[in-house]
């Protein structure tokens, strides 16, 4: 069965790519994508526990210009837009399920209505839906979050829980350093509503507190007079595009421009991007296995979810227990599910708990190394990308 996973790929600096890839300009489609893998083992981890269920899995690497520009001239399509070269890729593949990681249901629509190999689409997508055109062209929502799934059954839309997971073979990639009581988060914070006001309060906390954390964030890209005053213009637009929001078939129609779609998604008044108390303690933010690797050699890893998530679910949970550092996650009820509470896992309910039991970890390294190591068991023996592609696959299988 012919299966396209199609996916935002992360982002990645030329100056990064450059020096992993010194050769990276001369590469064909297939080693660029290669390449691309290196930051991206979501997709990495996705496409092969697929490929061993069976399918013939085709990874269509939208956001990467280069990447799909490539891909073209090889095979004679001529110069588009990446939207336009991604979704020829699709069209040359005919396959039978689509597997759509992204939130613009225009880019679904277009390839349901242009392809009809397709059989089955599935939505996967870990967060709230705004664009709820998506519930037209897929057969089946699936998320990583119980929150996001209370949100279609609202709806009435079908839907299944498909948790996150960890790709094994990356801990033979990292050799952790020796043990430098080193007290991590690594993460966007995002001031808007049903992103990161709680995380920005807790790390603003645990800063004001002399608590040693180091903050590895896309957040200091916008700490700039640019950004500052692109929050005073939004700010000064925001009352159109709230007005715009409570007329559903408007908005619907103002985000076929693609200049405006984002603008319309904005979930409340903006804020400055950047928490002046948190600039002195900012760092660049790492993507791939570079960020793999930081969580390796740190001593303890924070986590905290999203403002709008009351359920666990996010991607640090199994990328920090199974690179074998300790995790210090925020609490919340079905985390029991997936690791055992204080064993293989820490929680804290506030932020006092969780500055209390940091301090606690940082003094006490043997009991960290033991609960670190239980949980790097509990996820590789539970919580891989085969376990989850065996429920995809049974999902998939049950529709065709």
């Amino acid at each position: 069965m012919k299966l396209v996973l199609f996916s935002l790929f992360a982002p990645v600096e030329r100056a990064v790519l450059l020096r992993d890839f010194p050769h990276y300009e001369s590469l064909d489609f297939a080693a660029r994508l290669e390449a691309q893998l290196h930051y991206n083992y979501w997709q990495r981890g996705w496409a092969e526990a697929l490929t061993r269920r069976g399918y013939e899995v085709l990874l269509v690497p939208f956001g990467t210009a280069d990447l799909l520009e490539t891909w073209a001239r090889e095979n004679g399509v001529p110069p588009a837009s990446t939207e336009a070269l991604a979704l020829e890729l699709v069209r040359r593949f005919a396959p039978d399920v689509v597997i759509f990681h992204h939130h613009l249901s225009r880019l679904l629509r277009a390839m349901r209505e242009n392809n009809p190999s397709i059989r089955l689409a599935l939505v996967m997508i870990g967060v709230s839906v705004i664009d709820t055109e998506l519930y037209r062209w897929a057969e089946l929502m699936v998320s990583s979050s119980p929150d996001t799934l209370a949100q279609y059954r609202a709806h009435g839309v079908p839907h299944a829980l498909v948790a996150h997971a960890f790709h094994p073979p990356l801990i033979e990639q990292f050799r952790k350093a020796p043990d430098a009581n080193r007290f991590i988060f690594a993460g966007s914070i995002i001031r808007r509503a049903n992103y990161h006001y709680g995380r920005d309060r807790l790390l603003a906390e645990l800063v004001d507190r002399g608590m040693p954390i180091e903050i590895y964030s896309t957040a200091l890209r916008y700490a700039t007079d640019w950004h500052r005053w692109k929050t005073h213009a939004k700010q000064l637009i925001y009352p159109a595009v709230w007005f715009i929001q409570q007329l559903p078939p408007l908005r619907r129609l103002l985000s076929r421009f693609r200049y405006l779609e984002h603008v319309l998604d904005l979930p409340d008044f903006p804020r400055l991007p950047v928490n002046p108390k948190l600039l002195p303690h900012l760092r660049p933010p790492v993507f791939g296995n570079e960020m793999l690797q930081l969580l390796a050699d740190a001593s303890i890893v924070l986590n905290t979810h999203r403002d709008d998530q009351a359920m666990a679910s996010n991607m640090r949970l199994y990328e920090t227990t199974g690179v074998g550092t300790c995790l210090l996650t925020d609490w919340k009820p079905n985390l029991g599910d997936y690791f055992a509470e204080d064993s293989e896992v820490v929680t804290f309910r506030s932020p006092a708990e969780c500055i209390e039991k940091a301090r606690w970890l940082l003094d006490h390294p043997a009991e960290r190394k033991r609960i670190a190591e239980a949980g790097q068991r509990r996820t590789l023996r539970d919580h891989t990308f085969d376990h989850r592609a065996a429920d995809l696959d049974a999902l998939i299988r049950t529709r065709i």
